[in-house]
């Protein structure tokens, strides 16, 4: 199914009840809202802002690390689904390192024009809520047709309609010269980092164009490959 994804990653642990107070309450002003969530699929808890918030902050007794041979620190998730709409989210806190976390929303596509305008000032929101290192708004075509395998402290994850680059992941990809100097067609900087736009609508990525193909050649291929970055 054609959709628009909205994602986010951050080195916070969120699983805290002022954040998922905010979460919510951000979600439900800006018009979107949930029928059933859980933490486990299928979704059958019907949604309540008091229940979710509870979701929201429970914990498990964290991941398996393979090199250890055990579980490690705490863990949760949470995920809520509504006509139009889905959200995930996924914390894994490891003593003593730092882990990429993240959350993301899917819309239909006619869902995400009916409410763009709202979609974008919640994707900002959560960067300042969840402190984001790394984010990005795109088409789902075009997220399949960039995949990568790897998490984003490792790559890139390509060049989308929306992205959002903190401060410190320019400076962990050594990219911040090619983000800079590319002819966006709308960049605006924030307090701790910069959104960019490669067109005025995500669906004009849809199938692949010398927009994309344009920003891939500028920041060079390296930066997308998956390994250690210092």
């Amino acid at each position: 199914m054609r959709e628009i994804s909205l994602t986010q990653f951050t080195y916070q642990v969120f699983n805290k009840p002022n954040i998922a107070e905010c979460v919510f309450d951000s979600l439900s002003e800006n018009g979107f809202l949930f029928t059933k969530m859980g933490v486990t699929k299928p979704l059958k808890v019907s949604y309540s802002r008091e229940e979710a918030i509870s979701l929201w902050c429970s914990e498990t007794e964290g991941c398996y690390d393979i090199d250890l041979e055990k579980m490690v620190g705490k863990a949760g998730n949470f995920m809520a689904k509504g006509p139009k709409l889905f959200m995930g989210s996924q914390w894994w806190h490891y003593p003593n390192k730092k882990k990429l976390n993240y959350i993301y929303l899917t819309f239909s596509v006619d869902e995400f024009d009916s409410k763009k305008q709202g979609i974008l000032k919640l994707f900002k929101e959560f960067i300042v809520l969840f402190a984001a290192v790394y984010g990005e708004i795109t088409h789902s075509d075009a997220l399949k047709r960039q995949h990568v395998t790897g998490t984003p402290d490792l790559r890139l994850p390509g060049v989308f309609w929306c992205n959002y680059y903190s401060n410190e992941y320019l400076a962990l990809m050594n990219c911040r010269e090619q983000m800079e100097s590319f002819d966006w067609w709308k960049k605006e900087d924030m307090e701790e980092g910069t959104m960019t736009f490669l067109s005025e609508d995500p669906k004009e990525l849809v199938e692949p164009n010398y927009l994309e193909d344009n920003a891939r050649q500028h920041f060079d291929e390296e930066v997308f490959l998956a390994k250690e970055r210092i």
